[in-house]
């Protein structure tokens, strides 16, 4: 966890609040999708990536 960008986990966090308790339908799943997809296209997602599968040099 303390590897992870700031705004990844601030996001992440939000998420788990978000859909805790909440019963699992297509809707949730689809915002689940939504919010970790837009983690991962930010700037600071894509780049740790990058690092993470060897396309980018730390």
């Amino acid at each position: 966890m303390l590897a992870n960008g700031p705004n990844a986990v601030m996001a992440a966090k939000k998420l788990v609040f978000d859909v805790s308790g909440k019963p699992i339908n297509k809707g949730l799943i689809d915002h689940t999708c939504e919010v970790i997809a837009d983690i991962r296209a930010s700037t600071e997602g894509s780049g740790r990536f990058k690092r993470l599968f060897g396309k980018e040099k730390t």
